[in-house]
C-alpha cells in the first residue's frame, strides 16, 4: 500500500484529520482528490465506494487500499 493513503487511513481510523498530496481525511470521510471514497456512518460502520465508480487509476488503488483496511 502506498504510504500516503496508508497515513490517511490510519488517521481516519483514529478519527483525526490528515492530508496528503492526492488524498485526505477529516476523520469522518476519506477523499481522493475531491471525491469521497469512504465515510464513517453514525453506527461506526464504514462505507466505501465501489471500485468501478473510481474515475482514475490512482483513485481505484486508493479505494482498494481502503477496502483492504476494513
Amino acid at each position: 500500500m502506498r504510504k500516503n493513503i496508508s497515513n490517511v487511513i490510519d488517521a481516519f481510523k483514529n478519527g483525526f484529520a490528515h492530508k496528503e498530496r492526492t488524498c485526505s481525511t477529516d476523520g469522518t470521510t476519506i477523499k481522493s482528490y475531491a471525491m469521497t471514497i469512504a465515510e464513517r456512518n453514525l453506527d461506526g460502520s464504514v462505507w466505501v465506494i465501489d471500485r468501478g465508480e473510481a474515475p482514475s487509476a490512482t483513485t481505484r488503488s486508493q479505494v482498494d487500499a481502503v477496502r483492504r483496511s476494513f
